[in-house]
Parts: structure tokens; sequence; C-alpha cells
């Protein structure tokens, strides 16, 4: 398990700080935040080494020992690899699809509750294509400062039918 963000985020990063959400029994405890502070938070992470590719990664299993030991308990849910379209699914993809993102955007997030916003738009190039030349495609959405790094996701079902 990985914590991912992007490259240029966390290049030239002294000390840093990561915020979780703690956990009641199995549910997040909404509003109740835990920050953990990392000294020299540039080595934490592992840059993509494709220098085109705005992805960095790091470790989870370290924190969620070391909050353990601390008892602290966190809530939080992972997106497998498995959930990127495969090459079947991609074949099905339609030229324009609707997308959904949450971000943390630079002071524009529920402080209060410490939850993202989401965003609902739909793909501006087709996703199963590459967009001029690069492994991307681009997305029609409102993009508040602060979103960069924020995954995509394809909207299965129309959550607004």
């Amino acid at each position: 398990m990985f914590i991912v963000a992007n490259k240029q985020l966390c290049q030239s990063a002294s000390d840093g700080r990561i915020s979780f959400t703690r956990k009641k029994v199995d549910a997040p405890d909404i509003g109740n935040r835990f920050d953990l502070t990392i000294s020299d938070l540039e080595k934490a992470w592992t840059p993509h080494p494709d220098p085109d590719i705005d992805v960095a990664v790091m470790p989870l299993v370290p924190i969620l020992d070391y909050l353990f030991k601390e008892g602290v308990a966190i809530f939080f849910t992972t997106i497998s690899s498995e959930s990127a379209p495969d090459d079947e699914k991609m074949s099905s993809l339609d030229a324009i699809e609707k997308v959904v993102f949450y971000s943390y955007s630079t002071d524009l997030y529920d402080q209060s509750n410490y939850l993202p916003l989401v965003h609902q738009g739909i793909t501006s190039s087709p996703i199963f294509l590459d967009y001029c030349g690069k492994k991307s495609f681009l997305i029609d959405t409102s993009v508040l400062p602060g979103s960069i790094g924020s995954p995509v996701f394809l909207i299965e079902q129309d959550p607004f039918p």
C-alpha cells in the first residue's frame, strides 16, 4: 500500500504534514483529524523514474505501524490497481465519459469535517488515445488551485439520473 502524490509536490520538501481522519469502530470519525509530521519529507517519497510522469509514492505500512504503536487508529480506503481500466474496458469506452474526482484544494475543502470537495465532469479527449503522443487525457470540470494529483474516476452509473 502506498500514498500517491505528484512528484513536483514532494521535491525539495523539508518538513511536511500528512493529515488522516481518525477511525471510530470501522467508520471514519468525521471531523476528528490526526496530523503526522514527517521530517525531510522529500526522502520519504520515491519518484517515478520517467521524468514525464509526475507521480511519487510513499509506503503506507511504516506509517500504519508507527500509528499502531502510538495507539492512533486512522480510517482509510485503498484504490486497487485492478480498478484501472484494462485493455477490454478501454476498448469499450466512448470518446466522452463522465468522470469524478475528489480534492483538498488549497484552503477550499470542508475544514470543519476535513472532507474533500467532489468535482464531476467529462473527458475532453478520449481516454483510450494518447493525448499529444503522451499517455494522458484531458477532463472538463472545475479544477481549483491545489487539486493537482487528485485521482480521476469513471462514473459507472449516473449519480444524478
